[in-house]
């Protein structure tokens, strides 16, 4: 296995939002878990990301309970889920490590705030 999947963002805080049904693609879960269920089919390792704000007392603080993946994604027993708490993936986390540690070389990133 040296590649992965990296979802990102793909979780309740954003349904929680005011425009979110506005100016979002509501159909994004059944997007994500068919490109999960495609990565798995290859042997490619699945990695779960939730950003949040602890303290923040918006719809990212996990202490008001959105900080959580949809509903509809199907995330594997033994797949990684990681906490963020900056945009970026990497900076507060141990994502790279993590793929270092497996041998990942190429990653296909996907969900909400990807860029």
């Amino acid at each position: 296995m040296t590649r992965a999947l990296i979802v990102i963002d793909v979780q309740e805080s954003f349904r929680a939002r005011p425009l979110w049904e506005t100016t979002s693609d509501l159909k994004i879960a059944d997007r994500v878990n068919r490109l999960v269920r495609l990565a798995r089919r290859s042997g490619d390792l699945v990695v779960w990301v939730l950003h949040s704000e602890p303290g923040s007392g918006d719809v990212f603080d996990p202490a008001l309970g959105h900080v959580r993946l949809m509903e509809e994604l199907e995330r594997a027993d033994g797949e990684p889920l990681i906490h963020k708490t900056s945009h970026n993936a990497f900076t507060t986390t141990n994502l790279r490590q993590l793929l270092t540690e497996r041998g990942i070389r190429e990653l296909t990133v996907c969900g909400i705030r990807t860029e």
